[in-house]
């Protein structure tokens, strides 16, 4: 019954860890774009260890378009927090000043305050105009392409495209998975970008005959079976489409899923706290470019789909 539905069981262990040791990583725009929300520290890891693997990492051509596409609003978004950040605490300083005419504090610890402030404001100023150079010089999209050379694939020609999105529409009022979730966010063409990414993975997977990796962060019905809130498992009839098209197997984890396993399988040696600040992080960049694309129609896409291997419920997701 296994080989006839395979979509419903996860991997053994022997497979798990053969697919660890042979498999393309896929990343999605998510991923990529989450390099520019996160701290230095953090950044650096994940460079550090891209670069280690680069030789698995394949890039989808729509991915990699959806990516740049929206370098921009992401960096001008976090241009925005720094500005909100020192708001609050401007706030915060008059809040307690307006308090001094009481006897709440010390005079040393109203000094202290006020020290504290300063240096803060200072810190978020100074990083702020680090990420506001990037809009003209941008050392993180430097550093990924160079990293990113030779990973990219082809995109479709106009034919192609014409034909899948007839596919899609089709596809998406059957709610075949992926990517109908984004038909209602969408009105242009930018709604098929899940399912154009999904069909250049099979398409890779099918011309190197290779098991796949996949790394995301959406975490929507059309990738997901959900109950309550909570991932249960990737949709088992991806899963099934995915091995029925190419004879190979897609594994899929969220991004901190990913970075976990990794530490279990290639020894990453990735520390608790990075593989927290990227679930962190991802999950508030979703969430801000799932607005953005119904405010402005820019088609990033996120997905992610998986059977869930969650040791400690941390949305790492497998299949």
């Amino acid at each position: 019954m296994k080989e006839q539905f395979p979509g419903y069981y996860p991997p053994s262990g022997e497979i798990l860890s053969k697919l660890w040791q042979d498999a393309i990583f896929v990343f999605d725009a998510n991923v990529l774009l989450n390099f520019y929300r996160l701290s230095d520290d953090t950044r650096n890891t994940l460079f550090l260890f891209f670069e280690k693997f680069k030789n698995r990492i394949f890039v989808p051509y729509q991915v990699a378009e959806e990516y740049h596409r929206n370098i921009t609003n992401v960096v001008t978004t976090q241009i925005s927090k720094y500005d909100e950040t020192i708001k609050e605490l401007t706030d915060v300083k008059a809040l307690l000043t307006a308090k001094r005419s009481h006897p709440f504090f010390s005079k040393n610890f109203q000094l202290e305050v006020d020290s504290f402030h300063e240096k803060f404001e200072q810190e978020l100023k100074q990083k702020q105009l680090e990420v506001r150079k990037w809009l003209r010089d941008n050392p993180i999209k430097e550093r990924l392409a160079t990293l990113l050379e030779n990973s990219v694939g082809q995109p479709y020609n106009k034919s192609n495209l014409e034909t899948l999105h007839k596919e899609g529409a089709d596809r998406f009022s059957k709610k075949i998975p992926p990517g109908y979730a984004d038909a209602k966010e969408k009105q242009n063409e930018d709604k098929y970008g899940d399912w154009i990414v999904w069909k250049q993975t099979m398409d890779k997977a099918t011309a190197d005959k290779r098991d796949v990796i996949f790394i995301t962060g959406d975490e929507k019905e059309d990738w997901f079976v959900k109950h309550h809130g909570q991932i249960i498992s990737a949709r088992p009839e991806l899963l099934q489409e995915f091995i029925t098209i190419t004879e190979q197997r897609i594994y899929i984890y969220t991004a901190d899923g990913f970075l976990l396993y990794a530490n279990e399988y290639l020894q990453s040696g990735i520390k608790d706290e990075v593989i927290q600040e990227v679930k962190n992080t991802l999950k508030e960049g979703t969430e801000k470019n799932e607005q953005d694309e119904q405010s402005n129609e820019v088609g990033e896409h996120d997905h992610d789909n998986s059977v869930t291997f969650s040791p400690d419920s941390d949305n790492v997701n497998n299949s």
